[in-house]
């Protein structure tokens, strides 16, 4: 993403700006002086988000640092994926310790939303902690956005559940992962805070691609059907 793509979104009417970098990864950071620009580029009534990249969590330390760089670069909402291996609960406890221990020390480390990654087998057990360990939100993502949307890799039940479980312990709840105009509906009917498109906001629905802001408007119109304004928040993902 750039302030050019920002500024397409933000006219077909985004509620939240995310940003990152589609050809760097599931979750690929932007750099931070692209962060400040988008930053100065968006109206302020206009949160922006931002990932940390696709950092596996037992990278504690350069987790933190990322986290760090990414809200002085001005990102309201910084985004941090759940990169783990097969056995990787330890990594992850590790994780949300370290980050628990950020907690009251004065130093600005953003508001944290923890991504999950749906089709790398996420620890669900781990959104009970999210809250202590300073998250105010957990979103659930695709790392392989070739492999089909995330209403292919998971199942409708599943998705309502997470959702339902984040809400339960005071955290937003967001979907993300390959996602069109045609699942809208589902997604609706399962009521999460935050809905996150790229691909679907492209030309050609190539998440790489120039974003199109017919597209644009047309995903948010999809999403405020039917609802008061302001109820539905599309969000301008650089990820499909």
């Amino acid at each position: 993403m750039n302030t050019q793509e920002a500024a397409i979104a933000v006219r077909g009417g985004a509620e939240i700006i995310d940003a990152k970098d589609p050809t760097r990864g599931a979750l690929g950071a932007l750099d931070s002086a692209t962060l400040r620009a988008i930053r100065k580029a968006v109206p302020a009534s206009i949160a922006l988000s931002a990932t940390t990249g696709d950092i596996p969590v037992h990278e504690t330390g350069r987790i933190v640092n990322e986290i760090l760089r990414v809200a002085e670069a001005g990102a309201d909402f910084v985004k941090i994926g759940m990169f783990t291996p097969a056995n990787g609960d330890r990594e992850c406890a590790a994780l949300l310790d370290q980050l628990e221990s950020l907690n009251g020390a004065g130093t600005a480390h953003g508001r944290r939303v923890a991504v999950l990654i749906a089709d790398c087998a996420p620890d669900w057990t781990m959104i009970e902690r999210l809250p202590l360990a300073g998250f105010c939100g957990v979103m659930l993502d695709t790392f392989d956005k070739a492999s089909g949307s995330l209403f292919d890799i998971t199942t409708f039940d599943e998705l309502q559940s997470f959702v339902d479980h984040a809400h339960r312990v005071g955290l937003f709840a967001g979907l993300a992962g390959a996602l069109r105009l045609r699942h809208i509906h589902d997604v609706k009917v399962i009521g999460p805070d935050v809905a996150g498109f790229r691909g679907a906001l492209c030309e050609g629905a190539d998440r790489t691609g120039k974003m199109d802001e017919d597209a644009v408007c047309a995903i948010r119109s999809a999403l405020t059907a039917g609802t008061s304004a302001g109820s539905e928040l599309a969000s301008a993902r650089p990820t499909g």
